[in-house]
């Protein structure tokens, strides 16, 4: 049962009936009798959202228990003490050794049960491989770990301690948390309101607009959530920060969708995706638009296909990251090097970059027949020319009034090995 700070024995109000209880500051005597500091010392002062937060903890703290509440203030005080060299009634010594003991109580606080995403280790990792002849100490196997940062081998209890484990997808329907973003520039064709209009039919309504200078936001619109670059920077630059921003911003959530405004999509594609991700255990990004020359030749291949396509990577229109896809892709060297490095002054090349991350990374890049998005964007102030004819264009999209949610009736969720496809010269977007 929660207590209420006015029943603490160690609550000293500092001026008594001068205000309300919940207004007055007061001295804890805990903190005093423990530092040996003055009940009348800045240091051994507490507001009422201290005291609550303290009454709060399952521990009821005594000078011979103390809870993670009471540590905190006590890590505090030592802190401030230290710094000081000391203050009257607890020396510098002392304060070292309060700290201490603060610190231990301060563990006893990892146990609180809090709303925490951390994986269970009910899956094996995204970045484990396959077995490898070798064999650790212990007898356990070994395994590949294809984690850029981390050594070639691993076995499974090393895996599961190591900070960056990150579970292999859930193929159950379990995606229902969203961040979306839409990267911007200014067109001579606008085509930035159509794309709003078509993703929200398609099930996100209020999507974080990412905007290069210059660009114009219709007056229907100016209520989502907009960022406004103050420079401009390119194609990749914006896809990148957006991103990353999404995942700051929303650390949670189960699946990250990036947008670029010349894209169109099916009716209701959310509900359909959440009802048939994920497509595979080690899916790096899954790309809604499928150009026509990534189509597979096999006209009963449906739903969701892998292409291992790299750098041969055509069309940003729409992908869609995983919490754990997203957070690997943002921190890989090829990904962060692109910029400085890559083609075209590192300002272009979406496609390609993710392509080739799932390449480099073990990742799976899938692509979906139908397409779930259509090309419709000519020109940007990125790219002076452009098409919508060829390879930039989806050949088999149904058109925006189909309901997607007709393809989960159909079972369009067939899942064939990759091909892979030669790399052909092109501008990437």
């Amino acid at each position: 049962m929660k207590r209420e700070p006015r029943t603490c024995p160690y609550r000293k109000l500092q001026s008594p009936g001068s205000t309300s209880d919940c207004e007055t500051l007061a001295a804890c005597d805990l903190l005093a009798r423990l530092s040996g500091i003055s009940i009348d010392h800045p240091l051994v002062r507490v507001t009422r959202e201290n005291c609550d937060y303290c009454c709060n903890e399952p521990v009821v703290a005594s000078p011979t228990s103390l809870n993670p509440g009471v540590a905190s203030y006590l890590f505090n005080l030592s802190c401030e003490v230290i710094a000081s060299g000391g203050e009257a009634g607890c020396s510098k010594q002392s304060a070292e050794e309060l700290q201490k003991l603060a610190i231990r109580h301060l563990r006893h606080g990892e146990n609180r049960k809090e709303k925490s995403r951390r994986p269970s280790y009910t899956s094996a990792c995204i970045y484990l491989g396959e077995t490898t002849r070798s064999l650790d100490s212990d007898g356990s196997e070994r395994y590949q770990c294809r984690h850029e940062f981390r050594p070639a081998e691993t076995t499974v209890p090393k895996c599961h301690a190591c900070q960056d484990y990150d579970p292999q997808l859930d193929t159950a329907p379990c995606v229902a948390d969203w961040a979306v973003g839409l990267t911007t520039a200014p067109r001579r064709s606008p085509t930035l309101a159509t794309t709003l209009d078509s993703l929200a039919a398609a099930g996100w309504d209020r999507p974080t607009v990412f905007a290069e200078p210059g660009t114009r936001i219709a007056k229907a619109f100016q209520q989502l959530k907009l960022v406004r670059r103050q420079e401009k920077l390119g194609a990749w630059p914006n896809f990148l920060l957006g991103l990353n921003e999404l995942v700051l911003t929303s650390p949670t959530a189960d699946a990250y969708l990036m947008v670029q405004d010349d894209a169109i999509f099916l009716r209701n594609t959310r509900d359909y995706l959440e009802a048939t991700l994920w497509p595979h255990p080690r899916t790096g990004v899954v790309s809604l638009h499928t150009p026509s020359h990534h189509v597979p030749e096999d006209a009963a291949t449906r739903g969701f296909f892998p292409r291992e396509v790299g750098w041969a990577a055509w069309g940003a229109m729409a992908f869609v990251f995983s919490n754990a896809s997203a957070r690997a892709l943002l921190r890989h060297p090829a990904v962060i090097n692109h910029r400085s490095r890559g083609t075209g002054e590192g300002l272009c090349n979406v496609d390609s970059v993710v392509g080739h991350w799932c390449h480099l990374a073990g990742f799976e890049f899938y692509l979906h027949r139908p397409s779930l998005t259509q090309h419709i964007g000519l020109t940007t102030t990125l790219w002076s020319r452009d098409s919508l004819e060829g390879r930039r264009s989806a050949s088999d999209f149904p058109g925006e009034d189909y309901d997607a949610r007709q393809l989960i009736q159909r079972g369009a969720t067939d899942s064939p090995r990759p091909q892979r496809t030669a790399p052909p010269d092109k501008e990437g977007t």
